[in-house]
C-alpha cells in the first residue's frame, strides 16, 4: 500500500483545501475507532462516492489521511482526519481475477482550512503494515509510504 505519485505537499497559507483521493485497498478494522470519525474538515464531513457522512464504521475503512503537528507556540495547530473506505472482498475478488485492471475504487473528497505557515506531517493510522509494532511496521513506518510532509506557506 502506498499514496502517490506525490506524499510531500506546499500548501499556501490561510487558504480553502479540497483534496480528492482515489482509494483501491482493502482492510479489516481499525485499532482505534476514532480514527472512524471525520474530524477538522470544512464541514465536519467527507464525501464518499457523493455520499456526505462524518464517520465509517471502525470494519469499513482501509486507511486514514490524518494531517497533524506537535502543538507549539511558533505555528498553528492543524489537524484532519479522514478515515477511506474499503474496497469489499468481491470487489478485491474482481481485481485479483484481473491484476491488470485497477478495481474501481472509491473517490473521497474533503476540504479543509489552514492557517498561518508552518510544518505538519500526515499519517495513515489505520494499522496496514506487518506485525511489527502493532502492525504498523514496515510500509507504515517508510516516509514516503503512508506519511508524508505538508508545508504552509505565506503567499
Amino acid at each position: 500500500p502506498s499514496y502517490g505519485p506525490y506524499t510531500d505537499f506546499v500548501l499556501p497559507a490561510n487558504s480553502y483545501i479540497t483534496v480528492t483521493l482515489t482509494v483501491y485497498d482493502s482492510g479489516k478494522q481499525l485499532n482505534t475507532p476514532y480514527f472512524g470519525s471525520v474530524v477538522g474538515t470544512v464541514d465536519g464531513m467527507a464525501s464518499y462516492d457523493g455520499v456526505a457522512k462524518s464517520s465509517l464504521q471502525p470494519t469499513e475503512v482501509e486507511h486514514t489521511f490524518t494531517l497533524h503537528s506537535l502543538p507549539t507556540s511558533t505555528q498553528d495547530a492543524l489537524f484532519v482526519n479522514v478515515p477511506l473506505p474499503l474496497n469489499t472482498d468481491a470487489e478485491m475478488k474482481a481485481y485479483n481475477a484481473d491484476p491488470t485492471k485497477l478495481p474501481v475504487g472509491h473517490k473521497v473528497t474533503f476540504s479543509f482550512l489552514t492557517k498561518g505557515a508552518g510544518n505538519y506531517v500526515w499519517n495513515c493510522e489505520y494499522p496496514c503494515g506487518d506485525s511489527t509494532y502493532q502492525n504498523f511496521g514496515a510500509v507504515m513506518g517508510q516516509l514516503g509510504y503512508m506519511s508524508g510532509k505538508v508545508t504552509v506557506v505565506n503567499g
